[in-house]
């Protein structure tokens, strides 16, 4: 279909240089991946066409107030977000924008109209969303340069009170043995249930994060080499280091299927302004955070050199790192997900009282 020709077959391509694979739009000769390319479109769908534009929409600059819906529903909102198919997750920060931005709307029927005073905001999610579909990102994550070794895996996540969202980057070694190369492999976002604790989010990103290392490894097999792992949270390293721990049924399943999915990875907490995945989850991303050149693609400088290194710069930490800096709050955090002892029960003491670490 490809074979290195200057002109695609017909038969792949329709312009000569362009093919749809996977829910992408790859170029095959300079080898970029990028959302599909589909003008944005408000009307609706009958047997699978819409009307056309009245002008064309290629950017968000193409977008006006006038070709917003006078009656923009729920369904519609739920719509637009869900006609970005993204995989791998190169703009995954956006799509978990919109989700967030959805769920304020479970109470309205689908056929309401949003709120106006949010009108303005779709108006943004939607403009951005097309401008998305113009970037191109590099399909191989492995520079011309590298080392053809092993690579490394670093998995990043994080959770809030909207989500959790986890990214997995492959770090590989240059052929000067001295620098490395970090690139954005595949990342995947999750909204958790409202009103549940800060630490149990924490804890679903990491298990987000386990699931995501599974699967890459699977399907890497041999080329993986050291895998990582990094959360933000001090209670979430706690839990994920003290298996001894009588955690309650929630907390102690989670614990136990991420340690069962990550055999052989080294556990870090992460400084939160350095922790990529945060970029997820708080709902206010731009197009320039995930553009080519964004940390979103390459990760921060922290990720592309030694880890001791980082450490020493305390932008990771070790467990035992953690354990010296554990403050009241995470204290209190740490016992409320833990099954009281039996001195704690002959005290009346159910809910309260200090960890057992």
């Amino acid at each position: 279909v490809v074979n290195g020709q200057e002109i695609l077959d017909k038969k792949a391509s329709s312009d000569g240089i362009n093919i749809s694979i996977a829910g992408y739009n790859w170029k095959p000769r300079t080898d970029v991946l990028g959302l599909s390319r589909k003008e944005c479109n408000f009307h609706p769908s009958i047997r699978g066409r819409k009307q056309p534009n009245r002008h064309s929409i290629h950017s968000g600059d193409d977008i006006s107030i006038a070709d917003f819906p006078p009656k923009f529903t729920r369904a519609m909102a739920v719509g637009k977000v869900a006609e970005v198919f993204d995989p791998l997750g190169y703009a995954m920060p956006i799509t978990m924008r919109g989700k967030i931005k959805c769920r304020e709307y479970t109470h309205l029927d689908w056929k309401a109209p949003v709120p106006d005073e949010d009108r303005g905001d779709w108006l943004d999610l939607v403009k951005l969303i097309q401008d998305a579909r113009n970037l191109e990102f590099d399909r191989c994550v492995l520079p011309s340069n590298s080392d053809t070794g092993e690579i490394e895996l670093l998995e990043v996540n994080d959770g809030s009170q909207h989500g959790c969202a986890a990214a997995i980057y492959v770090r590989s070694r240059l052929d000067d043995g001295k620098t490395s190369s970090c690139k954005l492999l595949f990342s995947r976002s999750a909204l958790c249930p409202p009103g549940q604790s800060i630490p149990r989010n924490e804890l679903a990103g990491a298990h987000l994060g386990a699931v995501t290392i599974y699967m890459v490894k699977s399907a890497l097999k041999d080329r993986v080499g050291p895998t990582y792992a990094f959360t933000d949270s001090n209670v979430v390293m706690c839990w994920l280091q003290n298996p001894q721990l009588k955690l309650k049924n929630w907390v102690m399943a989670r614990v136990k299927e991420v340690l069962r999915l990550t055999s052989g990875t080294e556990f870090f907490w992460v400084k939160g302004e350095e922790n990529i995945a945060d970029l997820a989850t708080k709902g206010l991303v731009s197009l320039v955070d995930i553009d080519p050149n964004s940390n979103w693609q390459n990760g921060f400088p922290w990720m592309n050199g030694p880890l001791e290194t980082a450490r020493r710069q305390e932008i990771i930490r070790t467990y035992e790192d953690v354990m010296l800096k554990l403050d009241a709050k995470e204290q209190k955090d740490l016992a409320a997900e833990q099954h009281p002892s039996l001195p704690d029960l002959a005290n009346g003491r159910r809910h309260q009282g200090p960890s057992e670490l």
